[in-house]
C-alpha cells in the first residue's frame, strides 16, 4: 500500500466513524465533541479533506 493509499484509506474510516456518530442517539453537545475531538487528532491535510467532502448533520 502506497503513502497516498493508506491515507485514502484512513479518511474513509474516519468518515465512516463520524456517519456512525452523526446517525446516534447521542445529545448533540455529545456529539459535536466527539466530532471534534476525532477531526483535531488528525493531521491537517486529512482533517481539512474531511471538512471538505462531509457536511454534518448533527439534529436528532
Amino acid at each position: 500500500m502506497t503513502k497516498s493509499e493508506g491515507k485514502v484509506t484512513k479518511i474513509e474510516q474516519i468518515k465512516t466513524a463520524l456517519i456512525q456518530i452523526e446517525g446516534s442517539n447521542l445529545d448533540y453537545c455529545v456529539k459535536t465533541l466527539a466530532i471534534n475531538a476525532i477531526i483535531d487528532t488528525q493531521p491537517a491535510s486529512i482533517s481539512n479533506q474531511i471538512l471538505l467532502e462531509h457536511q454534518f448533520n448533527l439534529e436528532s
